[in-house]
């Protein structure tokens, strides 16, 4: 009897430290597998958040258009929103690991519009881009709906890159330079363009501001044509505006220093 109550202790303290052992080897495993799946899982965001072409695209997008932001050279961005017809998107320092805000831009697709609000989310700057990279950003967030799309021949608006900066033409048919000056002005199309005067002067003029980085805009008027230049401390936005019979070409021209 005494054999028999020894034996039976020893099968039963067996039997518990091998199921302790196989408790313990459990919890062991599972943390490797959680482990991988957070690898995998970050894996997967950076591929898209760096190597997706549809984000390269967007960066590049917004780094030639008119953004006028010391920070434009080391930024990096994240779509913070994204609907039917616009994007939110976050602009923030490219080494800070946190993310802060440093810049908000709006893609409107319906509007055919890129915003920076990062100022003034009712009076948005209306950037100017390049309609190519527009477009294949259509293909990419919109799945390549036409009516998001800028046409070339319907005279929209036709951006070309150049040497010095970005320019824009645009023609606008059966109206006046006044009358595209004042929609210039109305669609606040060009930074600080609150201190353009209320209607075109009838000579030659140049109006010192001074503030907001703004130091002057200059008047250069004839009967045919009217160029205006924004002197700033950074550069210099150009704008002609010049009647062409019925119609009117205007060009805006952004260049560093």
């Amino acid at each position: 009897m005494k054999n028999n109550g020894l034996f039976i202790i020893i099968l039963i303290v067996t039997m518990l430290f091998t199921s302790c052992k196989k408790q313990e080897n459990t919890i062991l495993v599972k943390p490797q597998t959680d482990i991988l799946s957070r690898v995998e899982i970050l894996s997967n965001n950076n591929f898209k958040k760096e190597d997706n072409d549809c984000f390269i695209l967007l960066k590049k997008i917004i780094s030639t258009s008119s953004i006028q932001n010391s920070f434009i050279d080391n930024f990096n961005l994240s779509i913070e929103k994204k609907d039917d017809s616009k994007l939110t998107i976050k602009l923030f320092n490219n080494s800070d690991s946190q993310e802060n805000a440093i810049g908000w831009i709006v893609f409107d697709a319906s509007g055919k519009k890129l915003l920076d609000i990062t100022n003034d989310i009712d009076y948005p700057t209306n950037l100017k881009f390049n309609i190519t990279l527009w477009n294949k950003l259509i293909d990419c967030y919109y799945d390549s709906n036409e009516q998001y799309k800028i046409n070339y021949q319907n005279l929209v608006d036709n951006d070309t890159s150049t040497e010095y900066g970005n320019e824009q033409n645009c023609i606008f048919k059966n109206t006046s330079i006044e009358a595209v000056y004042q929609k210039t002005k109305n669609k606040r199309e060009v930074e600080k363009i609150n201190y353009l005067l209320p209607h075109l002067p009838k000579k030659n003029i140049t109006k010192n501001i001074n503030q907001d980085g703004l130091i002057s805009i200059s008047y250069n008027i004839t009967s045919k044509k009217v160029v205006i230049e924004f002197l700033f401390n950074g550069g210099v936005t150009t704008i002609s505006i010049e009647q062409q019979g019925k119609n009117v070409k205007r060009n805006i021209i952004y260049s560093a220093d």
